[in-house]
């Protein structure tokens, strides 16, 4: 997962200048190649390793756990800034 600052190519502005990080997860193609060299190196140990299933499988499970935890870094983020605005107003 990679943080992005707002004004990054990629990440969406914000007018207000705000300086939060939005964190995304890796590219499909950046998980896909990882899960092939994970199991290139592992099939080197055990031929069940390297066949096509399981390379897509770590694939498909590694997309979905860097989408979620991107997206609770955001959501606790937006939590953190939404709790100092409400200490500020008090």
């Amino acid at each position: 997962m990679k943080p992005m600052r707002h004004n990054q190519v990629g990440a969406s502005n914000n007018l207000d200048g705000d300086n939060r990080i939005e964190f995304v997860p890796p590219t499909d193609e950046m998980i896909d190649l990882f899960a092939r060299k994970v199991c290139e190196s592992m099939g080197r140990l055990n031929s069940a390793y390297a066949s096509a299933d399981v390379r897509h499988g770590l694939g498909s499970y590694l997309k979905l756990v860097t989408s979620i935890a991107a997206r609770r870094k955001n959501e606790e983020q937006s939590e953190g800034s939404d709790q100092l605005l409400d200490s500020e107003g008090q």
